[in-house]
């Protein structure tokens, strides 16, 4: 599933990541309790291999936590130390090659970063996968976003209970 990840750092700090020059915006603020809240679920997690948040150190963290630290590295203009980049983007051209596997553990990866706020998309609306990860993710997503015009991004987007600064839009029914 391709996903993109933008990065918005909370109003306490800027820190974010990098793909493409974005211009200033307002810092990105999880809805309000109006929508259900996803919790993450730990067995699948466990099952993939992915990183489980409740433990802090495994070699699956280690390595995107090594990704991670480059990624916010570039995120941020050398001289002004602003936020000028905040847009990750995983894709491939083939089924199978990881994208889900790369998009989730560095979403989870990024939001263990204090003041970083993450918004995991999974636009993948053939074959969606990220909501396999989470608990009650049957819910409108992407697809309902781009076929009903009264609707907004943020009657779409889910804060996740387990990792408060993950925010995820599903690939949707």
């Amino acid at each position: 599933a391709s996903g993109q990840i933008p990065l918005r750092a909370s109003s306490r700090a800027s820190e974010a990541t990098t793909a493409m020059p974005a211009a200033p915006q307002q810092p990105f603020t999880p809805p309000a309790a109006l929508l259900a809240p996803v919790r993450l679920n730990m067995a699948v997690l466990r099952r993939s291999g992915m990183i489980n948040p409740e433990i802090k150190t495994s070699v699956i963290s280690n390595e995107f936590r090594n990704v991670k630290r480059k990624i916010l590295l570039s995120a941020r203009d050398k001289k002004s130390r602003e936020l000028v980049n905040n847009l990750v983007m995983v894709t491939s051209t083939l089924p199978e090659e990881g994208k889900t596997f790369t998009s989730m553990n560095l979403a989870l990866s990024l939001a263990a970063e204090r003041d970083v706020q993450i918004l995991l998309v999974d636009c993948d609306l053939h074959r969606p996968s990220v909501g396999k990860f989470f608990e009650n993710a049957k819910v409108p997503g992407l697809a309902e976003l781009l076929t009903t015009p009264t609707l907004r991004v943020d009657e779409v987007v889910r804060n996740c209970e387990s990792v408060p600064n993950l925010n995820v839009i599903f690939a949707g029914k």
